[in-house]
C-alpha cells in the first residue's frame, strides 16, 4: 500500500518582497500566495497585523524582508 505525498507547504508573501522573489520561489516548485492578491487596493492599506493573521489561518508560513516586522506591536 501506498500513501499519498503531503501536499507542499503554502506561504504568503509580503509586498515587501515584490512579486520578482516569489516568481522565482513559484518556478521552483514553491506554492507562494502575494498578499497583495489577496487584499483590495494592491494591499497598500493592509497592516503588518491583519495580513500575518490572514496568512496563520490560510497558509504555512510567512515571506517578508521586512526587518523591522518583528519589533511591531500587535
Amino acid at each position: 500500500m501506498t500513501s499519498a505525498s503531503p501536499p507542499p507547504p503554502k506561504f504568503a508573501a509580503d509586498r515587501a518582497l515584490g512579486r520578482t522573489a516569489p516568481g522565482i520561489l513559484r518556478d521552483h516548485g514553491w506554492d507562494v500566495v502575494l498578499i497583495q492578491d489577496i487584499f483590495p487596493d494592491d494591499a497598500k492599506n493592509v497592516s503588518d497585523t491583519e495580513w500575518i493573521k490572514w496568512a496563520s489561518s490560510h497558509v504555512d508560513g510567512a515571506l517578508t524582508k521586512d526587518a523591522a516586522i518583528r519589533r511591531q506591536s500587535s
